[in-house]
């Protein structure tokens, strides 16, 4: 197996709030791209595209907009519509954001890797329109 050195790094972020249900997992409509080295990223359909095989870390966050110290509220990386990692916490206070979750993987041309989110407080919840708060970061590193 070859790894390419070429540089592909993206970052695409969520700028509007988003209605999370409850009890779910939930895609996030990221929106808005930071930054795109190599032409990976597809926000039309809020995901990352691989285009060179090798290893990627990918880091992903999340902010609710109101939260609830007895739910549970949990950032996913899917990779080709399967969780790769999660990570969150227990509880939440109010604007503040998620531990997140950062996976490495040696991933494959065209593996498509998409943010989903998930929180169990018994009611509709908000995502943060933030840059800083809500969104998915894919870079090369070998």
């Amino acid at each position: 197996m070859k790894l390419s050195g070429t540089l592909h790094r993206a970052r695409i972020w969520h700028s509007v709030n988003q209605s999370i249900a409850n009890d779910t997992d939930v895609k996030i409509n990221y929106n808005t791209v930071d930054f795109d080295i190599g032409g990976i990223t597809d926000i039309s359909n809020s995901k990352i595209i691989i285009k060179k095989e090798g290893y990627y870390r990918m880091t992903a966050f999340h902010q609710i907009t109101a939260g609830s110290v007895s739910a549970k509220y949990i950032q996913k990386i899917f990779i080709n519509g399967v969780q790769v990692g999660a990570g969150g916490n227990a509880q939440s206070i109010t604007e503040t954001p998620s531990p997140g979750v950062t996976v490495t993987k040696l991933l494959q041309v065209d593996d498509v890797v998409e943010g989903y989110v998930f929180q169990g407080t018994a009611s509709n919840k908000a995502l943060v329109a933030s840059q800083s708060k809500v969104y998915l970061e894919v870079d090369k590193l070998s």
